[in-house]
């Protein structure tokens, strides 16, 4: 597996190849079945401690039509835990009406997928448009 990576100073940031026939799309590579792409604990043991990933959370319905190509927020949810990540950002929603569900659900989903997995929300934050976070360990 070849990653694209960039290092500057301390900061390292690693992507994961979409090596699939649906690459032309945001597919994460996390959300596919294992014998079509890398799972999310193969990336992990690849790339692991993982400080930081950023999990798309939008674009999600209707299942049926979009459950190949985009997770909902609880299966981003299992991806923050599948990847042992020590903290996530949501990505990839509330800028554009893309799909079926309304425009503030994948938010609203995500905050009650944390708290049925138990994960606490300072672990997997939504920020808003142009909000600023401190990253550190």
């Amino acid at each position: 597996m070849q990653f694209l990576g960039v290092a500057a100073g301390l900061l390292r940031v690693l992507c994961t190849p979409r090596n699939d026939p649906y690459r032309h799309t945001a597919i994460p590579p996390y959300r596919r079945t294992a014998n079509r792409l890398f799972s999310a604990h193969k990336i992990a043991a690849r790339l692991a401690p993982i400080d930081l990933a950023l999990v798309p959370i939008g674009a999600y319905e209707p299942r049926w039509f979009m459950k190949d190509i985009h997770m909902n927020p609880a299966e981003a949810v299992q991806a923050h835990l599948d990847l042992g990540a020590r903290r996530s950002i949501a990505m990839h929603f509330g800028t554009f009406q893309l799909t079926a569900e309304g425009i503030d659900d994948p938010v609203r989903e995500l905050a009650a997928a944390l708290r049925e997995r138990g994960v606490p929300a300072e672990q997997f934050q939504a920020i808003e448009v142009g909000e600023s976070l401190k990253l550190g360990r």
